[in-house]
Formats: C-alpha cells, structure tokens, sequence
C-alpha cells in the first residue's frame, strides 16, 4: 500500500531545525534517517482518534523511509556537500531523485522528486514528494509532503526529542484546513493528544503509562476519563 504513495497526498515546515552553512565535500556519503514510531494509550477504551492520528504518522513516515531504503544500494553522484542519487521506478522512464545537502552542523536536507514518463503517459518534471532535514544524531525532523498531481504542499510533521528526558513531541499542521494536531510520547508509553482547528482548542488527551487517561472536548465542554 505504501508503494501507492504516488497517487496519495504527499507533503515539511523546517519548523525549529535551523539551517547552517554548507560543509565540505570531505565527508561519509548520507544515510537515510531512521523514522521514530508514535503511538497512542495502550487500554482499548481510550479515544479511537488518538491511535488512528499516531498510525497516520507512522503511515507517512514509512512512506519516507521506503523512497530511502534503497540509498545504500546505489551511488549518488556529489557535488560539494550535495549527493544526488537517481533510482528507477519499474514504471515506464519515471525515475525518482533523492537529494541530500549535508551542512555544517551535521543536519542534512532532504529532497525526493520524480521525473520521467509513466507507462499510461504520465510526466513528471522534478514534481516534488517531500523534503525533509535530519538533525544529527537523529534528534529531530522535519517532513514536508506535496500532493501528487498539483504539486501544493498537504501537511507538514515535526518531531523532536528532549536529550534528558526522552520525550517526543510532534506537530502534524494540514495547510488546507489550518488544523494542527499535536502528539507527544514519554519512554513510559504515557502521552498527550491535542487537536486544533484555526487556533482554537478543540479537544486534547492525556495518559498515564498503564494506558489509562482523561479525555477533554472543548468543543461540548465534556471531560470524560477512561480507565
């Protein structure tokens, strides 16, 4: 199902990674990032849409990791600090273009874009699936995803993880809609879930480690807890 990415939304803010200069070319050819997995309380009686927005994510993510997972496999020309590499996709002349800028602070950039033409006439010229920045030492993301036929960006994912304590907290923000979902998973499977649409609140959930929670509904101004 992942491999029909290609006519699903695709689509990254560099939300909270900052860029830097180029390095040298002196450096170890880029691996692609490894991809964290989110998830939701573990008790069956929580909120369905908490679980449902984590594996969404999850979806996404190893949507990215299967237009990398090749990377090894292939040799990537370089220029300087950029390693392009050009991989076939078995459809027609479609090739996809995964580029990756390193820079000084170690972070790298990521771009996938296909260009050729499909089997049923498709043609696709540089037209974008995401672009991405690994902070080094995988500490953070940052995804952006672009619609297939259109190319205008659908979502944007943000991740990072506080170096003491280990919590992950993500930002997945739909630019059609202006709505922001935020997920944040702790080592001890506890958890916050929040929802906002335009700016305001619209319901959130926390979560102890047993999977047990509250959850509120700002929009009913209904609180209601879960064992």
């Amino acid at each position: 199902m992942r491999k029909g990415l290609f006519g699903l939304v695709l689509g990254l803010s560099l939300l909270g990674i900052q860029c830097s200069e180029p390095t040298k070319s002196e450096e170890e050819i880029p691996e692609a990032p490894a991809m964290i997995v989110l998830s939701g309380p573990s008790s069956v009686n929580a909120p369905p849409q908490i679980a449902q927005k984590a594996d969404e994510v999850n979806f996404y993510f190893n949507s990215v990791a299967d237009l990398l997972d090749d990377l090894a496999a292939a040799t990537p020309a370089i220029n300087s600090n950029i390693y392009t590499w050009e991989i076939a996709l078995g459809n027609g002349s479609v090739k996809k273009q995964i580029k990756a800028v390193r820079r000084s602070d170690k972070s790298i950039d990521w771009t996938a874009v296909l260009n050729g033409e499909a089997v049923d006439g498709t043609l696709y010229s540089d037209r974008k699936l995401f672009t991405g920045k690994s902070a080094a030492g995988n500490t953070a993301q940052t995804w952006t995803f672009y619609e297939l036929v259109s190319g205008g960006i659908t979502h944007k994912i943000a991740w990072s993880k506080d170096s003491k304590n280990g919590v992950v907290q993500l930002d997945d923000t739909f630019a059609a809609t202006d709505a922001l979902w935020h997920l944040t998973n702790a080592r001890d499977s506890s958890g916050s879930f929040g929802y906002t649409l335009a700016g305001k609140l619209q319901f959130e959930a926390a979560w102890k480690a047993d999977g047990s929670g509250l959850y509120i509904d700002h929009t009913l101004s209904d609180t209601t807890s879960w064992e």
